[in-house]
């Protein structure tokens, strides 16, 4: 396994005891650095709240995995809406799924 010669991970079954155990969403310790625990999946939350989020985690020189363990999401989402905040603005941030777009936003292919 390529991520196990990368790593030095003396183990090709600890790689797949890690993998098995992120996707069964069980609880993974951190890699040691003194964080306790890392989220696999995270909460549902609204636009406000994922601004808050953002901008916490910008002023924590974008500690990802903190601010994902103080507001209780994943680290992934965390560091998904930072990127997108910081490349597209606030806007990016709302959660558009599941809503249909309005006739004079559709394309002619989604029209037809």
């Amino acid at each position: 396994m390529t991520l196990q010669k990368n790593f030095k991970i003396p183990s090709h079954t600890t790689v797949l005891k890690w993998i098995i155990k992120y996707n069964g969403h069980e609880e993974l310790k951190s890699s040691g650095i003194g964080e306790d625990k890392v989220m696999a999946n995270g909460r549902k939350t609204n636009f406000n709240e994922r601004i808050e989020i953002v901008k916490h985690c910008i002023e924590h020189q974008n500690s990802y995995s903190k601010t994902a363990d103080k507001y209780k999401v994943s680290y992934h989402q965390v560091y998904s809406w930072t990127k997108k905040y910081e490349e597209s603005g606030v806007e990016v941030l709302k959660d558009k799924r599941g809503k249909q777009k309005n006739a004079n936003e559709l394309s002619e292919i989604e029209k037809a």
